[in-house]
């Protein structure tokens, strides 16, 4: 069964072209839908143009952009799986002098 290698779906999941099909065809990842949207919406976001161009090391280099990106997208997920663990395990913050009225 194919599942979403960020969230886990099995719903709607596809293969997805990780640093882009015009730079590195064969680096695909399982994505479903809704993270496929995410991906591309950070991607503009962080200006990655995925436009073809001629020059190999430019292409390399929007290639090497959208998998720090997909990385990012991914460290996010596993930071999001131990979060409640990290919350338990965090000293409590220290109360600013405007939280206890001084």
């Amino acid at each position: 069964m194919r599942r979403c290698n960020l969230c886990g779906s099995t719903h709607d999941v596809t293969r997805h072209h990780v640093g882009g099909e015009k730079f590195i065809a064969w680096f695909t990842m399982w994505l479903c839908a809704r993270c496929q949207v995410i991906f591309h919406a950070r991607q503009r976001a962080a200006g990655i143009d995925l436009r073809f161009t001629p020059n190999p090391k430019v292409r390399l280099i929007r290639a090497l952009k959208m998998t720090v990106l997909f990385m990012w997208m991914l460290l996010d997920m596993l930071e999001r799986e131990i979060d409640p663990e990290i919350r338990k395990n965090r000293p409590a913050k220290p109360k600013l002098k405007s939280e206890d009225g001084k």
